[in-house]
Formats: C-alpha cells, structure tokens, sequence
C-alpha cells in the first residue's frame, strides 16, 4: 500500500497537479487553497531567486472588453513592471475623480478586480508581466531562459517548433482545467504611457510584440494575474 501511495504522489507531482511545500514550476496548475484537487490558474512565472516559492499565477479564463477605457484621462497608472501598483493608482483615481470616474470607465481593470477566484488578490497585470505570461506560453521562465527582448520587439524564437509545441501544450493542459487556452489576440496591460490621455501598452500573442495601442481601441482581452 505504501508504494502504491508513493507512486501516486510522484504522479501528481509530474503532472504538476499537487506539489509539496508549495514548490513550483512555469506551467504546473496553481490549487484552489480552498479546494486544492482543483485549479484556479496556471503558474505562468517563478521568481529565480525563490526556488520555486513565488511567482505569478494566471487566470484559466479571459474577457473580451470593449476598450482598456472609456474615457480619456491621464490615470497615473503607468508601472511597468508591477500591475499591484497600477491597481492602487487606479482605484485612487476613481476615488479622487468626486464620482466623474468609476470602474465601469474602465472595463480591463474591472473585471480583474472583480475576479475572487480562489480567494486570490486579480489584477490585470502591466507589460513586463505581460511579457512573463506570454514567456511561461511558451514553456520559458522570463529572466531565466528568455533575457534578451525588449519593448517593440518580437519574442527571441518564437517561431521555432520546440515554441510551438510548447503552446500547444499549454492550450492543452489549461483546458484540460477547464480553462480557455490563449488566443492569437491583442492583451492589455495596465501600463499606461507617462502622461498620455489615449494610449497604454498592449502585447500582441500571435508573437509576443509590446506595442502602443488607443486605449479606446474595441475588443482586446484580458487575463488576470495572482501573486504566490
């Protein structure tokens, strides 16, 4: 009995369904901490220095919105490596605004904010953790295995066969969650362009380019983003 037990764990382990001390891998599930035999997102980047602690967790699912905003408005939330802090400068923007803004201003930002899954802090998050999502698509950790890509540029192989495959595997396995696997779309950040009224960052995942777009621009998605 012993071993068969045994050989059950180390097959949760593979499949990166359960993992022990909270130890994890870009692609393996994230548990549900109120339901741990399901999932409520994908681990998409691991911070290098945390052996597998921390990182970033992705939503299995997505929104079509209509525009990152309806208003054109310097917002403040220009933070390109951290969509917490654009979350904060957000919601106080709305409040400081004496009731002109409100969240259904901005549609990109609320539906993440209104996203409890898992009990989890969603947030939609900004270009460089846009950049760690699309990186953990294609089975890389940014920062490890990726380093050399910057804004408006394509990520490094991302035509290569071993990229590909790596996608499709992550379409798979996050479907197989019950998820809806990536589509080759436009996805906002919350990255605002310093003191700009109408443009914010977005990336393009038919190829992974960072690019300026109107934030009136109508239907991009979004995914939302967890901390661990």
């Amino acid at each position: 009995m012993n071993k068969i037990f045994a050989f059950l764990i180390v097959l949760l382990l593979s499949c990166g369904i359960l993992r022990g001390q909270g130890i994890y891998k870009v692609t393996d599930y994230y548990p549900n901490p109120s339901d741990p035999a399901t999932a409520v997102g994908m681990v998409i980047w691991v911070d290098p220095q945390s052996n597998g602690a921390h990182g970033l967790i992705v939503s299995l699912d997505e929104k079509e919105v209509p525009h990152w905003s309806f208003e054109f408005a310097v917002t403040g939330a220009v933070d390109k490596s951290n969509g917490v802090v654009n979350m904060q400068t957000m919601t106080a923007f709305i409040k400081n605004s004496a009731g002109k803004q409100s969240w259904e201003d901005y549609p990109a930002f609320q539906w993440c904010k209104e996203k409890t899954t898992g009990g989890l802090l969603w947030y939609l998050p900004s270009n460089d953790e846009l950049m760690k999502i699309y990186a953990g698509y294609n089975g890389m950790n940014l920062g490890v295995d990726i380093q050399d890509w910057g804004y408006n540029n394509r990520m490094p192989d991302f035509e290569s066969q071993a990229m590909k495959d790596a996608r499709a595997a992550f379409n798979k396995k996050i479907t197989a969650a019950g998820g809806k696997g990536f589509l080759w779309h436009e996805y906002w950040s919350s990255s605002e362009l310093p003191e700009a009224e109408t443009y914010v960052l977005s990336m393009s995942f038919a190829m992974g380019w960072i690019q300026n777009n109107h934030k009136n621009w109508p239907f991009r998605y979004v995914r939302a983003v967890a901390a661990f």
